[in-house]
């Protein structure tokens, strides 16, 4: 760990990062840039045409930790359910670190699963630093999300699922650079910039859930009920 310094992360966009990132309610509807076209594409588009790239974000870019490897020995190919977590993590002009990923030129936060006995915290600390060279402090608990959206099958044929956890963080030392093995780019983007790179539907996703829910940690609603009867 490089020596720490305090750093006003939130004093350029106010008492809450989150507040100017996807700015007015028709910005929010195209954040995404498509290069293809050279024109903006509504989020929700993106959501329902990048379903399938999300997914193979997490087979391209999170590497396979050992003990995932020693359970696949004994389970085969059957679903697993791991704990993940992402940082939305800003520098000291307010703007938010964004890495992309080597095998398919996507942009989104830095992230990825939690090992057994590590805390959340220290994994999204972790994987900030080993994904783009940034050592951060964690500010805030934005998030926590999961479903179908979260779930993948891998070409080999596993399966996996996951509960994400999402912070917020200030930067404290370090400049942005990739690993060059899982990344392939590290860098800062002011609020304004978040149209121009090719940011993941799963990245859009999480940043409009967040910017909602300003005073509190989001989470989907519960849907459960006791069964009839009971």
């Amino acid at each position: 760990m490089r020596g720490r310094r305090e750093i006003p992360a939130r004093e350029a966009m106010g008492a809450d990062p989150l507040s100017g990132l996807l700015g007015t309610e028709s910005e929010r509807h195209r954040l995404c840039g498509d290069k293809a076209s050279g024109r903006d594409v509504p989020i929700r588009d993106h959501l329902v045409a990048g379903f399938f790239t999300w997914q193979w974000r997490i087979v391209e870019r999170v590497a396979t930790p050992e003990f995932i490897k020693t359970l696949r020995a004994k389970i085969g190919t059957a679903l697993l359910h791991v704990p993940t977590v992402s940082v939305l993590a800003y520098d000291d002009q307010g703007r938010l670190l964004l890495v992309k990923d080597k095998p398919s030129g996507m942009w989104g936060a830095p992230g990825g699963i939690v090992d057994p006995h590590e805390l959340p915290s220290d994994a999204a600390v972790r994987e900030v630093w080993e994904e783009a060279g940034v050592y951060v402090e964690l500010t805030q608990l934005l998030g926590v999300f999961a479903g179908e959206q979260f779930s993948v099958r891998y070409p080999n044929g596993d399966q996996l699922t996951g509960v994400e956890t999402v912070f917020a963080a200030r930067v404290i030392s370090g400049v942005p650079r990739a690993d060059q093995e899982e990344t392939a780019d590290a860098r800062f983007f002011h609020p304004g910039e978040l149209a121009q790179p090719a940011c993941y539907p799963h990245f859009l996703e999480i940043h409009q859930a967040v910017s909602q829910q300003q005073r509190h940690s989001y989470f989907k609603p519960a849907t459960w009920r006791p069964p009839a009867g009971d």
